[in-house]
C-alpha cells in the first residue's frame, strides 16, 4: 500500500513524505529509556463483552530496544464454550482450550511475566478491562499505553488507525487474529509511532505530557 493512498484527502505533501520515512527509521532509531523494558501485549475473547464474555488467549512480548528479548504465550481456559464465529476468526478451537490454565492462573503467570513494566496494547481498555475483571486475579501493570489512542496522535491524517493497516502500511509482521501474531505486528507498529512522535511539535509533546503528569 502507498503512503499516498494511505491518509486523509487534503493530507500536505510534506506529511506524506514525512510518513513516507517511518517504517525505514524505526529499524534504525534508537530512543533511550522509553523502549526499554516494555511489554506488547494482545487478548483473545470469546466475545466482545467483559461482563459476558472471557480470556482464551494471552500473548505478550518484553521488548528491549529494537529486540523482543523474551515472551508469553498462553491459552486460557474458559467456563463457557468458544462460539463458532470466534473459533472461525482466530482458529481457536474448544479443544486447544481443554487443559489450559484457568483465567485466574494465566493472569498470575503474566503478572509474573510483566513484573510491574508498562503494557503496550492497541485498543488497551479492552484487553485491560477482561485482563482486570478476572475474578481472584491480581494486578498486572498500573502503566498502561494504549496504541491506539497515540496512534490517533502521532500519525493523524491517516485513513485508519486499525492495527492491521498501519501493520501493512508499515511493513510490519501481519495481523491475523490470533495474539501472539498481534503481539508480533504490534511491536513493530510500536516503534514506528515512537519516530512519528519526535516528529511532533515539541511544543505539542510539552502540552501531552502535562496532560499526563500523574
Amino acid at each position: 500500500m502507498l503512503i499516498e493512498d494511505a491518509v486523509s484527502p487534503g493530507t500536505p505533501q510534506f506529511v506524506i513524505d514525512s510518513y513516507a520515512t517511518l517504517a525505514e527509521r524505526a529499524r534504525t532509531q534508537s530512543f533511550g529509556l522509553i523502549e526499554e523494558d516494555v511489554i506488547v501485549l494482545d487478548t483473545e475473547t470469546t466475545g466482545l463483552s467483559v461482563q459476558d464474555n472471557e480470556l482464551i488467549e494471552i500473548s505478550a512480548a518484553r521488548l528491549s530496544g529494537r529486540e523482543v528479548v523474551d515472551r508469553f504465550d498462553t491459552f486460557v481456559h474458559p467456563k463457557q464454550l468458544i462460539p463458532a464465529e470466534i473459533t472461525e476468526l482466530t482458529s481457536i478451537t474448544n479443544a486447544d482450550v481443554a487443559d489450559a490454565p484457568s483465567a485466574v492462573e494465566a493472569v498470575a503467570a503474566l503478572a509474573d511475566f510483566v513484573g510491574g513494566c508498562p503494557v503496550i496494547a492497541h485498543n488497551a481498555t479492552f484487553d485491560r478491562s477482561f485482563i482486570e475483571s478476572v475474578k481472584g486475579g491480581v494486578n498486572v501493570s498500573d502503566i498502561w499505553i494504549d496504541s491506539l489512542a497515540l496512534s490517533r496522535i502521532a500519525l493523524p491524517r491517516l485513513a485508519s488507525h486499525k492495527l492491521s493497516f498501519m501493520a501493512d502500511l508499515f511493513d510490519c509482521d501481519s495481523v491475523s487474529h490470533r495474539a501472539n501474531a498481534d503481539v508480533d505486528a504490534l511491536c513493530g507498529v510500536w516503534r514506528v509511532l515512537l519516530v512519528a512522535l519526535t516528529d511532533l511539535p515539541q511544543g505539542l509533546m510539552a502540552r501531552l505530557a502535562d496532560m499526563h503528569a500523574d
